[in-house]
């Protein structure tokens, strides 16, 4: 059920090269696409990056992460929070328009949440 949802995410999303969910602990529990890339090294960096905004965010009162979104020469990395302490991981080329997989992990969001629960 997961594989499907991603799937079809990394289709409508121009440029997407890899999108995942993955596990507050940082592992990846459903991944499609990025065979060129070491998926499991960048998401457990990046959902340890985006932890470690959320407990800052937290200190000084400024709410809860929703998305977190690192932009390189080469990549655009997107961590899109669901409840229950999981994210969806999407990173796409440099380059690419970002509204896009911003909107598709929105609105993709309350799927995996109830799937989740």
């Amino acid at each position: 059920m997961f594989r499907e949802r991603l799937t079809e995410i990394r289709r409508v999303v121009a440029g997407a090269r890899v999108v995942c969910l993955a596990a507050g602990d940082g592992i990846a529990v459903e991944t499609v696409g990025g065979e060129d890339l070491d998926v499991e090294v960048l998401v457990a960096e990046f959902v340890a990056m985006a932890k470690g905004v959320a407990s800052e965010q937290r200190a000084i009162g400024v709410g809860e992460t929703v998305r977190l979104e690192i932009e390189t020469k080469e990549w655009v990395v997107i961590l899109h929070r669901l409840r229950g302490d999981y994210y969806l991981v999407l990173a796409l080329e440099a380059g690419q328009p970002v509204g896009r997989a911003r909107f598709e992990l929105q609105r993709a969001a309350p799927r995996f949440e109830n799937e989740l629960a």
